[in-house]
């Protein structure tokens, strides 16, 4: 049945008029009464159509090395959605990618893209050593094989463990310097009512004679901590001394030395022994050579009396009788 006829049945059971329809009441018409077999261009009059809907799209792997459908979603590490097949998901969970441009790889395979790919030191983990020339190091394509290289989560783990090594040192030299040093003492700029000075006088007498007279202002704090520290450090060196003197240490120092010289006589023993060894040696050398030179000597002495005797027995053969021919 033509479009014009199942307009003219139309016509005639919903007693309409014979007046031509114009373009928007017939479309208006098919879409109500559900005649949408066929599939219509968009107008003014009708912009949207369900039949111009396009059908959904299968998303492809993140992966450009792979052709599997990629129906897995997971997160980057820039907070993009990324999606994947199951296979790829797991690798790139597990961190087999890039951490530039987040190519995934599988083991083994690293190099399927035909790039260059380099290796971290610390956790073999692989990245690209163009990534790595234009996002970090522009000079990693000039440097040896010797050196070493990390990813960027080994080298923040060691940028941070450099850190708190330098300030453990940091730490422990300020240590050392507080135990070591005196305390620096304050220079006051303005009087305090709190703190009295005095004047005190220090004499050294021999012989009940006045040799030097020094005056001092000093603060009564001061004086205090400079007697405990003096006190404390004498307490220290008697302590020393005494565990020095103790029965004891000394049980434990006279074997301990014993043994260090036990061990220096059995290293000197073994220095003679191998320079008495090298000795021998070079003698038995000197002798080889002698006996070579020697047995040489002999050996061109014989060759040269050999070489006089067959001379000789030449001229006796090749001798020429003169009276046999003529002459005197």
């Amino acid at each position: 049945m033509n479009q014009f006829e199942y307009m003219k049945l139309l016509q005639k059971n919903l007693q309409i008029n014979n007046n031509p329809i114009n373009a928007f009441n017939q479309n208006q018409l098919l879409c109500q009464l559900g005649m949408v077999g066929q599939k219509k261009n968009n107008t003014l009059q009708n912009p949207i159509t369900v039949e111009d809907d396009d059908p959904p799209q299968i998303q492809k792997c993140q992966n450009s090395k792979c052709n599997n459908k990629g129906d897995r979603k997971t997160k980057s590490k820039k907070g993009e959605t990324l999606q994947f097949c199951e296979k790829c998901v797991r690798l790139y969970n597990r961190g087999n990618f890039c951490d530039f441009c987040e190519q995934v790889y599988s083991n083994g395979s690293y190099d399927q893209d035909e790039q260059e790919w380099i290796q971290c030191d610390e956790c073999q983990k692989w990245n690209h050593l163009n990534c790595e020339a234009k996002c970090r190091n522009q000079n990693i394509k000039e440097e040896t094989e010797n050196k070493v290289y990390y990813c960027l989560n080994c080298s923040k783990i060691k940028n941070q463990q450099q850190q708190q090594q330098q300030i453990q040192q940091q730490k422990k030299q300020e240590k050392t310097i507080e135990e070591y040093q005196p305390k620096q003492r304050t220079v006051m700029e303005f009087e305090d009512a709190r703190i009295r000075e005095k004047n005190i006088n220090f004499v050294a007498t021999k012989d009940n004679k006045v040799q030097f007279t020094f005056r001092l202002n000093l603060y009564d704090d001061e004086i205090k901590s400079d007697l405990d520290f003096l006190r404390n450090s004498g307490k220290k060196n008697i302590k020393k001394q005494n565990q020095q003197d103790s029965p004891i240490i000394k049980q434990i120092l006279i074997p301990q030395q014993q043994q260090q010289q036990q061990q220096q006589q059995q290293q000197q023993q073994q220095q003679q022994q191998q320079q008495q060894q090298q000795q021998q040696q070079q003698q038995l050398q000197q002798q080889q050579q002698q006996q070579q030179q020697a047995q040489f000597i002999q050996e061109e002495k014989n060759s040269e009396e050999q070489m006089n005797g067959r001379r000789r027995t030449r001229n006796n053969k090749n001798r020429v009788n003169y009276r046999n021919l003529g002459g005197e």
